[in-house]
């Protein structure tokens, strides 16, 4: 090896070590393994309960190490696909912030190992969460699975199956970071598009007659038409089969699940994990080498974008909330500073309160069987809306300022999830009134106390990690997985699947306490 190929080398083990130490000590590392370790246990059904993961035929899937694997694979490719891109992305932001930009701007290292530095760094990143999760289903199948547990199968299962995911997360990230437009919501909409547009590949290869992998198989980043093309050749195309929790008949004998891989299968999800690099070559060309003429700096940058544009067309509309300033004003303490907190909160995304008032009709006037939906577009919009409530204090660097105001940090905390709650509470008060008049009062319950829980979650999240993408990701992850799988009583966390009891509504009636005084303690001890 030349003494060149040698310094590139030990530059780029370097350059990977540091991109791995950068994302490992963040703690939203730590937010992200408890939702996965909760959620997976949450879509892993008990078979006492007359339900299964994997149902065929009626007959349930023995829970071994390889069908736990597959089960769970599209649930983590789900959580990895939403939440991996936002956990690796930015940090060309951070380089700007903390100055760093013009010290490897400035360094000999070329752009492609810089970048690729960057990919393999949060490739390493992401493995490590998975390994999270690889370790929790060992656990599971001790608890309530069938059989030795076996770490390779469920390990080389998991690697295989989001490999490609992980690609794709890790190759968009780099993108856009190495584009001056694409740092902000044009790279966000730039990956969802593509993550959803993934999708397209599942119902050609559902309906296709032979069940022989494709060409789209290259496509199928999630990994889920591969899945169900496996199975179809394993069980036939007559065999009928479900994941996700369906019910099966216990008198008949559980199938034992094996040779789920073959080497066109392995090279297929290889194939495809390749082809989710295409976005690192371009990021390579288009690469800003933080030059001050392509980066704005960060004060300008926040000021651009398609977002923002709208925002401006639509702020006269805002001109109806300027009255609740001035009842700010005249309502004493406490009353006063939430008002006006919900004043600036709803001013600052004119888009944001358009579409509020939207969903608010909505929940008036559409049917009772569609009030599910409407509920569901609300929780988005007000997730959305105060993602952010309590890092806006440390992203403008008025933390300290705020803390030494009269009651401290704790107040102010305790201030901030009074506002999301009360907006949560406004934004589905139609829905709930209707609620109430059908005779579902329990589901209203579990929504209050749905809304109050979540709302200390985004402030000890935001909190946490010093900013509203993380909260966002979960929160919109959990919404959706909600809302198309209704069978997991402890995923109705607001009761709009009619799921939800006594049990689970003061479970997370707890948990929202708990959270909020550990909000308020932590924010005063940081403060100190």
């Amino acid at each position: 090896m030349s003494a060149m190929a040698s310094t590139t080398l030990h530059a780029l083990l370097a350059l990977v070590q540091n991109e791995v130490r950068v994302r490992t000590r963040r703690i939203s590392t730590l937010v992200c393994i408890g939702v996965v370790v909760l959620l997976t246990w949450s879509v892993v059904a008990d078979p006492a309960t007359g339900r299964a993961m994997i149902v065929i035929n009626k007959q349930m899937v023995a829970y071994n190490s390889l069908a736990l694997a597959l089960g769970t694979s599209g649930m983590a490719t789900f959580i990895f696909g939403l939440l991996g891109f936002y956990l690796v992305r930015g940090r060309t932001r951070e380089d700007l912030q903390y100055g760093l930009g013009a010290v490897l701007g400035a360094t000999p290292i070329s752009n492609t190992t810089l970048l690729f530095s960057r990919w393999l760094g949060a490739m390493a990143y992401l493995l490590a969460l998975l390994v999270a999760i690889a370790l929790t289903m060992m656990v599971l199948q001790v608890v309530r699975g069938f059989g030795g547990v076996e770490p390779l199968t469920i390990l080389g299962t998991y690697f295989l199956f989001l490999l490609p995911t992980f690609s794709l997360a890790a190759s968009v990230a780099v993108l856009c970071d190495a584009h001056p437009k694409l740092m902000g919501k044009g790279g966000d909409v730039l990956y969802l598009g593509l993550w959803m547009g993934q999708f397209g590949v599942l119902p050609g290869e559902i309906m296709r007659r032979t069940p022989d992998l494709s060409f789209a198989s290259l496509l199928d980043v999630s990994g889920l038409a591969t899945l169900i093309v496996r199975l179809r050749q394993m069980l036939g195309e007559s065999s009928g089969f479900s994941i996700g929790g369906s019910q099966f008949d216990p008198k008949l004998a559980p199938i034992v699940l094996d040779h789920f891989w073959s080497m066109e299968l392995i090279g297929a999800r290889i194939a495809c994990a390749l082809f989710a690099m295409l976005p690192l070559v371009l990021a390579i060309v288009v690469f800003h080498r933080y030059a001050p003429d392509r980066v704005k700096p960060m004060a300008r940058a926040r000021k651009v974008g398609v977002w923002v544009w709208v925002n401006r067309a639509l702020q006269p509309v805002t001109a109806t909330i300027a009255p609740l300033y001035r009842v700010a004003l005249a309502l004493p303490g406490w009353a006063g500073q939430l008002v006006a907190q919900i004043a600036l909160t709803l001013s600052s995304n004119p888009l944001l309160f358009v579409m509020a008032i939207g969903a608010w009709i909505a929940g008036m006037l559409v049917p009772s069987d569609d009030l599910r939906a409407v509920l569901v577009i609300g929780l988005g919009i007000w997730g959305v809306t105060v993602s952010d409530l309590s890092a806006r204090d440390y992203q403008a660097g008025t933390a300290s300022m705020t803390g030494t105001a009269v009651g401290g940090a704790a107040r102010r905390t305790v201030m901030q999830f009074g506002v999301a709650a009360l907006l949560g509470v406004l934004l589905t008060s139609p829905v709930w009134v209707r609620l109430l008049a059908d005779g579902a009062g329990v589901s209203v319950i579990a929504l209050m106390v749905g809304l109050l829980a979540i709302s200390a979650a985004l402030i000890v999240v935001g909190q946490l990690t010093k900013g509203g993408r993380t909260f966002l990701a979960v929160f919109l992850f959990w919404l959706y997985v909600a809302y198309k799988v209704p069978i997991f009583r402890w995923l109705d966390v607001v009761g709009f699947n009619r799921l939800a009891d006594t049990e689970t509504i003061a479970t997370f009636g707890l948990v929202g306490c708990g959270l909020l005084v550990m909000g308020a303690v932590y924010a005063d001890w940081q403060r100190r």
